[in-house]
């Protein structure tokens, strides 16, 4: 059995095998406020914001969590 750890901004978790599981999940927030925070994302908020891109990482982000939560 092969078990990494992980730490992310969707809390801490363990791949086991090729599963994922969560061991603590925090409070979801809008991608957006995640990546303002990074600045290797700016390009998604100026010069111009880009609507389209912000909303397809919301969407994979929402359905990565659907499928975790089932």
């Amino acid at each position: 059995m092969l078990s990494i750890r992980f730490h992310g901004r969707g809390g801490q978790g363990a791949k086991t095998d090729g599963e994922v599981t969560h061991t603590y999940v925090l409070k979801r927030k809008p991608v957006e406020e995640y990546l303002k925070l990074q600045g290797r994302f700016r390009h998604l908020f100026e010069p111009a914001r880009q609507e389209e891109a912000i909303r397809h990482i919301q969407e994979r982000v929402d359905a990565y969590w659907q499928s975790v939560e089932g």
